[in-house]
């Protein structure tokens, strides 16, 4: 581990004169790199708009690592040199700050997407985009290190939301941006007095959902939630079914949805309805087990054709699924784990289009409030009417051009 920071520390004092790297520009064909985290719920909300850049005429990348990187179906480039199938983030944090787990709510973010997942990605951009350097960046907030790359080399960027609106998450590129020149203060610690640029903010979130203060942001894009399928999920159209019972999808995402988790969801979901499960690309269908024959298992699924046809939705509450069970107007229950999951359960109590059980669970807690959700007219009622907001925001298409248009005519930015 030592080796692995002696040469975070050498990529620290990186040549300076980076900032002035240019590349030619490409008359009416802009370069618009999207820096994202290499995870599920990070990449794929992402995508539509990235492919509707391309069809707009532009020149697109998708600066991701492992396991991502060449496997999309647009032009990628290596952005992080993290490789998420060997190396434990979350053990690298503690490992090298211990005394974050003394206060992990302050401490964590800084420390885990500050550091620990920036410096990585500040190492790998930096690479590719002093050869090949972008007209506009587009980022996740989760990915500081493109915003700190972005503007040593001058280069505007602009956020695309992955979670709800939050402020802390807005300051990372400062805090990465002092990891790398002064390595020993902890990344949890205040940062000097001055504020982060207000770069532009693309926002899939609709009013119904925001719980922070998005409206104090200065230069905020809102855009319709439009699915992206991985190539290889399966098309989901039910043809054998009891009519009679109600259709529960059912997903833990790709993170938290661990083989006895999801068995236990699954089972007392399928003593309400029919249930068509995602399982993810981590979970072995067999060590589920015998499951009732009323469910059908699968790796991954189109979300666009499973919430046309599911009554309702069980999943953990991560932010692509919330958006897409809200955007197609159908309940949903939330078992939140961890992070922003929370938030999402909150907001879709508050927006009344769902609910939510946290924590310990009795016997039969998830049939229950199936049913309950099954005959609540209001819910139903508020999520026709927050679906109804999502369709009137300007699609991928649009927003497209709005990017080019800004990459076409985007000034340099300071370093935060």
């Amino acid at each position: 581990m030592e080796a692995r920071f002696r040469e975070g520390d050498a990529m620290r004092r990186a040549n300076p004169e980076t900032a002035a790297v240019q590349s030619p520009r490409r008359a009416n064909r802009p370069f618009i790199s999207f820096a994202l985290v290499p995870a599920y719920g990070h990449v794929y909300p992402v995508i539509p708009l990235a492919e509707a850049v391309r069809q707009a005429g532009a020149r697109v990348q998708i600066a991701v690592g492992r396991p991502f990187h060449d496997t999309l179906p647009l032009p990628t480039v290596l952005g992080s040199d993290l490789d998420p199938i060997t190396t434990d983030v979350p053990d690298l944090t503690r490992a090298r700050f211990p005394t974050v787990v003394d206060d992990v709510p302050a401490r964590w973010v800084a420390a885990f997407f500050g550091v620990m997942h920036a410096l990585p990605a500040v190492t790998a951009l930096r690479r590719a985009w002093q050869h090949d350097r972008p007209d506009l960046v587009v980022y996740d907030p989760a990915n500081p290190g493109a915003a700190v790359v972005a503007d040593e080399l001058g280069i505007p960027s602009m956020l695309f939301s992955v979670f709800h609106y939050f402020p802390p998450m807005l300051e990372l590129p400062r805090v990465t941006r002092r990891a790398l020149d002064e390595p020993d203060v902890q990344p949890w610690e205040p940062l000097p007095d001055g504020r982060h640029p207000s770069r532009p903010y693309i926002d899939p979130v609709p009013s119904a959902l925001q719980l922070g203060p998005i409206a104090e942001h200065d230069d905020v894009i809102p855009i319709r939630t439009v699915a992206w399928d991985d190539p290889a999920a399966a098309p989901i159209v039910p043809t054998r079914r009891d009519r009679e019972r109600p259709l529960v999808y059912v997903t833990l995402g790709t993170v938290v949805g661990t083989p006895e988790l999801l068995r236990d969801v699954i089972v007392e979901a399928a003593r309400f309805g029919d249930v068509i499960a995602s399982i993810g690309p981590s979970v072995s269908r067999a060590r589920l087990g015998d499951l009732p024959g009323n469910v059908s298992v699968h790796r991954l699924v189109q979300a666009h054709t499973v919430m046309a046809t599911a009554d309702l939705v069980v999943h953990h509450g991560g932010m692509g699924t919330t958006l897409a069970a809200a955007a197609h107007a159908v309940p949903q229950l939330l078992l939140p784990q961890v992070g922003d999951q929370f938030a999402n359960a909150q907001a879709v109590t508050r927006a009344a289009i769902g609910r939510a059980l946290i924590g310990a669970r009795e016997a039969g807690a998830i049939s229950a409030a199936l049913a309950a959700l099954e005959r609540d007219r209001q819910v139903r009622d508020s999520a026709d009417a927050v679906a109804r907001t999502i369709a009137a925001a300007p699609g991928p298409a649009q927003v497209a051009r709005e990017l080019i248009n800004r990459a076409g005519h985007g000034q340099p930015r300071r370093r935060p």
